[in-house]
């Protein structure tokens, strides 16, 4: 029932990345690198970058590992859904929107740590049969994380993040 709220809810609400799986659920092309961007970019302005040893297809501590990501999209909304590991949260499924610019927009805010009282939330107070047929019908990619990121990259994801959000945690705490 809440992965169906969910997904009403993502109906009707307000780039290193590989595909892995056919086109599913209403995906195109355009959206898959906006969103492995939106979610690299979020992670790098937290600095979460290291908690993703371990995770992954490599699970190194220092070399870049590739994260699942599962998307279900709704064209005509130019909004959807994603299911990924965000750690230090584990899997959440939050929603995305895509702006006019081609940057996408997650929902759900990392210092709120996704409760499941909201709508963007760990998985693991959803249904396991909800999360495995998100999961089936969605088109899955993969964004990477680099756990020795650029200062360089750094930067540009927050200020990235600032134009999506208005807000950069990792330039709320230094001058660039």
């Amino acid at each position: 029932m809440t992965i169906l709220l969910f997904l009403a809810m993502c109906a009707g609400a307000a780039p290193a990345l590989t595909e892995t799986k056919a086109a599913g659920g209403g995906v195109s092309d355009q959206v898959v690198p906006a969103i492995a961007q939106a979610i690299e970019d979020e992670i790098y302005d937290y600095g979460y970058e290291k908690k993703y040893v371990n995770i992954g297809t490599t699970g190194a501590i220092d070399s870049p590992t590739d994260v699942a990501v599962y998307i279900v999209w709704d064209q005509s909304q130019e909004r959807g859904g994603v299911v990924y590991k965000f750690m230090p949260f584990g899997e959440v499924q939050r929603r995305v929107a895509l702006r006019a610019d081609g940057l996408a927009v997650l929902s759900g805010k990392p210092h709120n740590g996704f409760p499941a009282t909201q709508p963007d939330t760990n998985t693991l107070y959803l249904q396991d049969e909800q999360v495995c047929e998100f999961k089936q019908r969605a088109r899955r990619a993969v964004f990477t994380v680099d756990p020795d990121v650029s200062k360089v990259r750094r930067e540009s994801a927050a200020r990235r993040q600032q134009l999506r959000v208005g807000y950069s945690q990792w330039l709320g705490r230094r001058t660039i």
